[in-house]
């Protein structure tokens, strides 16, 4: 929680952040867990205490929907509570406006507004969070729309106070401080380009040329993300000239990157089939990178579980680099936590951190085999091949075809019907959340293939008919799926005795999905 200022004898109410009330005398701070008091209080004390506010507009923002005999006494009662609790806060002004005494009520969002251009740095650490930080009032929308803007403009007024104290500081030679704020500033006003420049110019001259052109990179992805658009010429431009200046190290040719198993961190109770798909879902994005070879999942899985030396297990698999990765999770939120490191001298190619949400973790994969790339200088239309590696997914409906492809492989490998009925339950419920996950569709389709050659479907033909219309949606939803392609394959081979038909379908295979073992296996069969 954060803490209001203290004044003698005056009431204080902190507003940013979570919502708190310091008080002399008696009184009750009960009235924050009464959602239409404290936005009545809101409204009423922001921008600042003592601006007079009419009766009409309050019923408006908090009782839209009621007659206005209904409402009007809903905001006597608000009022009353609100003087209840509080005291003699309250002023009147005939019988149609109402206002915030200011001698009895002081408020750091007033003070915040107040000294931002005088004082930066303490107005800075007035501003502990959004305004009403995770509030929402069972009110009509107005009120939503008016809490929605204040927000935004008082996270505009923060990120320009943490620019200014950016300025000051660069100004006394105080780079790494100007750096810290120019950081605070862009985190309270992401699409500030202007912020993001001031960030890369500040990191340059102190230096660090890669950190001002990894800014560069993060406002690219950013903006590609939020609206499909690329940064601005001027910041293209600043991002060019950085380049030529920073000194070219010696190349060395990183051609195969193996993927480690992902160790769960505190994530629970699906900690291990999240991380597996991760680890199968970015060796499939890596493994698009064209010269890049990436080994197989069923290679690395002996290291599962275990703490290694990423240079001696690099060495044993003969490969140049070796990716690590880890997930942990806090509540609702993850941490996705990775490193890149060279095998023939140890160094850290690229790492880095972020959270994210259970919505988000689909696209994870994809923007993390693209960070790979381009930390390896893959050509930029290279990396389009990594474009919908699973970022078009839903969040909720990948990770339940994670689970399902985790209970299918160990079903595939211990012949258990039960965790293989499993899997498809699951499969089909990541298909209700979102018809067009396209791994959900393959791995239905596998379900049936397993299912039919063991004879646990029964008849085969109508089973294994089932696989080959599944393998066809979800070839028609992405193409670059291998398991569709054996599934024609082996009706070609098996079923149709069309031997040509069944070669073009296992290269297929192994050529959209270079590190699907099955593709492998049956093109060695045929």
């Amino acid at each position: 929680m954060s803490h209001p200022i203290t004044l003698n004898g005056v009431l204080k109410l902190t507003l940013f952040g979570a919502p708190a009330i310091e008080m002399e005398g008696p009184g009750s701070t009960g009235l924050l867990t009464q959602p239409q008091r404290l936005a009545l209080l809101a409204l009423l004390a922001v921008p600042v205490p003592g601006r007079w506010v009419r009766r009409d507009s309050l019923l408006v923002y908090l009782w839209p929907d009621r007659d206005t005999g209904r409402a009007r006494a809903a905001l006597r009662g608000a009022l009353h509570g609100i003087r209840r609790a509080l005291g003699d806060v309250l002023r009147v002004r005939g019988d149609d406006e109402v206002s915030l005494d200011p001698g009895r009520m002081h408020t750091d969002v007033a003070e915040f507004e107040a000294i931002a251009t005088m004082d930066p740095e303490r107005a800075l650490r007035l501003y502990a969070g959004d305004l009403l930080a995770g509030f929402h009032a069972t009110t009509g929308a107005e009120f939503e729309e008016w809490l929605t803007a204040e927000r935004l403009r008082l996270r505009r007024l923060a990120a320009r106070t943490a620019a200014r104290l950016a300025q000051q500081n660069e100004a006394a030679g105080d780079l790494a401080t100007a750096a810290d704020y120019a950081r605070r500033a862009i985190h309270l006003d992401p699409f500030d380009e202007q912020a993001h420049r001031r960030l890369m110019a500040l990191l340059d001259r102190a230096g660090d040329t890669g950190g001002a052109l990894d800014a560069f990179d993060q406002l690219t992805r950013m903006l590609g993300q939020e609206f499909q658009a690329m940064p601005a010429a001027e910041t293209i431009a600043l991002a060019s000239r950085l380049r030529e200046r920073r000194p070219k190290e010696p190349v060395v040719r990183i051609e195969s990157v193996a993927v480690l198993p992902w160790n769960p961190r505190s994530v629970e109770p699906d900690g291990d089939e999240l991380c597996d798909g991760l680890t199968a879902s970015l060796t499939s994005a890596l493994a698009r990178i064209p010269r890049l070879h990436v080994p197989a999942c069923g290679v690395v899985r002996r290291y599962r579980g275990a703490e290694v030396d990423p240079v001696a297990v690099g060495r044993e698999l003969g490969v140049d680099a070796v990716l690590m990765g880890q997930l942990a999770s806090a509540g609702v939120a993850y941490r996705v936590q990775f490193e890149l490191v060279r095998v023939a001298d140890g160094r850290l190619l690229l790492g880095d951190a972020r959270a994210t949400r259970l919505e988000r973790l689909a696209a994870i994969p994809a923007e993390i085999a693209t960070a790979v790339g381009r930390s390896l200088d893959v050509p930029a239309d290279e990396l389009e091949r990594l474009d919908g590696a699973g970022s078009a997914q839903s969040g909720a409906a990948w990770v339940d075809y994670v689970r399902g492809q985790y209970l299918f492989l160990r079903a595939a490998a211990s012949g258990d019907p039960g965790e293989l009925n499993r899997s498809r339950e699951l499969f089909e419920r990541a298909l209700e959340q979102d018809p067009a996950c396209a791994p959900a569709v393959a791995g239905l389709s596998n379900y049936y293939a397993v299912g039919a050659a063991r004879n646990l479907l029964q008849p085969f033909a109508e089973n294994f008919g089932r696989t080959i219309e599944l393998s066809r949606q979800a070839t028609a939803l992405d193409p670059t799926l291998a398991i569709p392609h054996v599934h024609f394959g082996v009706k070609a081979m098996y079923l149709d005795g069309e031997w040509e038909a069944a070669g073009i379908s296992f290269r297929r295979a192994v050529e959209v999905e270079p590190t699907y073992a099955e593709g492998h296996r049956f093109l060695a069969i045929w």
